[in-house]
């Protein structure tokens, strides 16, 4: 009797798929849970290290105005590119947000009647909470764009931060964070933010290596303190900034 599926002669199980078979196969993969947590790791992974970088670059402000305001004209001369980047890393953050919401609905519709007694006591705070802290960590990118990027706040004078400009003529960046954090009111929402920000990360970079397969009971601690330790150098980083101009340290 023969058989209809086709002989490892007729198509050997080592030769990799057609062009519209490889198609096929990463549709399937990109919409499957395995698929879409990879790429919410590596969508991760990328804000991650634009996070760490953005804040390298603003904890410049300690060295002085000119070295600021240089980075800050070395970025705005990258013209085309910078927007390029602006643009791709906004695609990367909408499309790990969506992802991120897509699976926790998959996993909501595969449980619809949900545990009598919700039982979370391997679950941490952060981990529980990871898709209501994304979606506050995007609201808070796009208050920080309408802030300083675009210019739509005002400094306390009335004065547009676009406008202020150095003794050599560049936009004045070390004089526009020291006016939008002397408001009390936005201090505090970005020290609020990196609170947020923290019990995000701090979560979220550890699960990376999980998703990856790299975690292991040998180095799920070890992975677990490493989110925990960029998460905290992140706070502190940031953090830093807002309570220097408080004290007076940066004026």
């Amino acid at each position: 009797m023969s058989s209809l599926a086709p002989s490892k002669r007729e198509h050997p199980t080592n030769t990799p798929p057609s062009r519209a078979g490889l198609l096929d196969w990463l549709t399937k993969y990109a919409t499957s849970t395995v698929g879409q947590k990879f790429v919410v790791a590596l969508t991760g992974t990328a804000l991650v290290g634009f996070v760490i970088a953005h804040m390298a670059g603003n904890l410049q402000i300690f060295a002085g105005r000119e070295k600021l305001n240089e980075y800050a004209l070395f970025l705005k001369n990258l013209g085309p590119m910078l927007w390029a980047m602006r643009i791709g890393l906004l695609v990367v953050f909408v499309v790990h947000i969506l992802l991120t919401l897509s699976l926790k609905k998959r996993s909501s519709n595969a449980r619809p009647i949900g545990y009598v007694h919700s039982d979370t006591i391997q679950a941490s705070f952060a981990s529980v909470t990871m898709v209501w802290t994304g979606l506050l960590v995007l609201a808070f990118t796009l208050y920080h764009l309408a802030h300083f990027t675009f210019g739509w706040t005002q400094t306390a004078d009335g004065r547009n931060f676009l406008t202020l400009h150095d003794p050599k003529g560049h936009h004045d960046v070390y004089e526009m964070v020291i006016a939008g954090f002397r408001s009390p009111v936005v201090a505090i929402i970005y020290l609020i933010a990196q609170a947020i920000l923290f019990v995000h990360l701090s979560h979220g970079i550890g699960s990376v290596f999980q998703t990856l397969g790299l975690n292991t009971p040998r180095t799920a601690q070890f992975f677990r303190r490493l989110g925990f330790a960029v998460a905290g150098v992140i706070f502190a980083g940031n953090c830093s900034i807002v309570v220097a101009v408080w004290t007076g340290m940066v004026h």
